[in-house]
Parts: C-alpha cells; sequence; structure tokens
C-alpha cells in the first residue's frame, strides 16, 4: 500500500471509532482538554489521549491554546 492509500485507511479507521466521534463532535464547536473530553464523552482518560493523538497525527484535530490551570501548569485545548 502506498502512504496515500495507508493514510486514508487510517482517516477512515478513525472516523468509523466510536471514541474518535465523540471527540470529534465534542470538539468541533468549543476546544476541550483531555480530562474535560475524558468525563463528558465517558472515554477513559488513558483511550482518550490515545485517540487525541492518532487524531492529532491524521490532521483530523489540533491543539487551539494552551491554558494556564495552576502554579503555571498548562493544559492543552484541542478543536477539530
Amino acid at each position: 500500500m502506498t502512504p496515500p492509500e495507508q493514510r486514508n485507511k487510517e482517516v477512515s479507521r478513525l472516523l468509523a471509532d466510536d471514541y474518535s466521534q465523540k471527540i470529534l463532535v465534542s470538539t468541533y464547536s468549543i476546544p476541550m482538554s483531555a480530562q474535560r473530553l475524558s468525563r463528558i464523552c465517558q472515554i477513559p482518560i488513558a483511550a482518550c489521549y490515545r485517540r487525541i493523538h492518532e487524531l492529532e497525527q491524521a490532521g483530523l484535530i489540533a491543539v487551539d491554546r494552551e491554558k494556564e490551570v495552576y502554579k503555571g501548569r498548562k493544559v492543552r485545548l484541542y478543536r477539530c
């Protein structure tokens, strides 16, 4: 399989995945952190981070901005 075919197959797999769909729909209008996505979508946090990483690699989601939450600790907000 050529690289474009592999990428298309990966994007198709992600779009068919229930967790990925929930993440994409939730971040369409409002940027959200992985922790909030995990809570709202009822996705285990490890699976949520894994899907976010895969969606980033596929170009379907990106970091919208970073927000400082506590004593210099920053949280990334993702947007579809």
